[in-house]
């Protein structure tokens, strides 16, 4: 689909664009000078023709400064020739005579252009990345149509910053480690033999904050009850009553814990 933003620079770099360009669907990569210069001084008053100039001058003293990088490009374009050609005249021009009264013409001679071949020529380039690092140095904000020129640069460091932010690893709720860690109790608790049913959870909700805080960091500042039940509902279920400390089968299901088990050197393993 053709540029809105390419055809509307296309108006704003009038007739000196040549018709390959005017034909292109889109921004081409690099652009020449002038072009920059029109883009971002748009107009044709004495300021405007001024500040472009002062943009040409700085572009080619960084250029050859090296402090622009450019390309040169090889083009063509058509020469043309001038060429006599017979032009066929109209009734009752001079071009026509009379001779024993007979109308004859006389044949009438025009000069026109035409087509003698191509010529190779070159052209100063530069590209969105080179001059968007140059510019940035200068301090000015571009226009709407060097905006227009420089968005695919913005568009794509936009994707790559979306797909690092998609690949970085999401730091889990407590939600997630609840879950995580009764996983592993079952786990466990299958390897050893013994019962450990989540819908039917040992011991009191005590017990297992003592578990959690015993294991996980993240939970080192839950000092109450109250505080884990938002991250056990729906994941287990615990018993009324006064039910028998399951104290003793996380020390059993974490050996390696020295809070559950004083003085044990083991470390703490978790299966992915």
């Amino acid at each position: 689909m053709p540029s809105l933003s390419w055809s509307k620079a296309v108006r704003v770099l009038g007739p000196k664009l040549a018709p390959d360009d005017k034909a292109l669907p889109d921004w081409p990569s690099a652009l020449e000078f002038w072009k920059i210069a029109v883009l971002q001084y748009p107009g044709n008053d004495r300021k405007d023709r001024d500040n472009q100039a002062a943009l040409i001058d700085s572009l080619n003293m960084a250029a050859v400064g090296g402090e622009l990088s450019t390309e040169k490009r090889e083009l063509q374009r058509p020469i043309f020739k001038d060429e006599w050609v017979p032009r066929r005249p109209a009734l009752g021009s001079k071009a026509w005579g009379s001779e024993f009264g007979v109308s004859i013409r006389q044949t009438e001679y025009e000069v026109r252009k035409v087509r003698d071949g191509f010529e190779t020529y070159h052209v100063q380039v530069v590209s969105r990345e080179a001059f968007r690092l140059w510019f940035d140095a200068q301090g000015e904000l571009p226009s709407e149509h060097v905006q227009a020129w420089l968005r695919p640069l913005v568009l794509a460091e936009e994707v790559s910053h979306g797909s690092v932010e998609s690949t970085r690893v999401k730091r889990k709720t407590k939600h997630d480690l609840v879950e995580d860690w009764l996983h592993e109790c079952e786990r466990r608790a299958k390897d050893i033999e013994v019962l450990f049913d989540r819908t039917k959870m040992p011991g009191t909700k005590n017990d297992f904050l003592t578990l959690l805080r015993a294991l996980d960091p993240e939970f080192e500042n839950t000092n109450t009850v109250a505080s884990l039940d938002t991250y056990l509902e729906g994941r287990c279920k615990f018993s009324g009553g006064r039910p028998k400390s399951a104290l003793p089968l996380y020390a059993r299901l974490f050996p390696e814990s020295r809070k559950l088990n004083p003085g044990v050197v083991m470390p703490l393993r978790m299966k992915s």
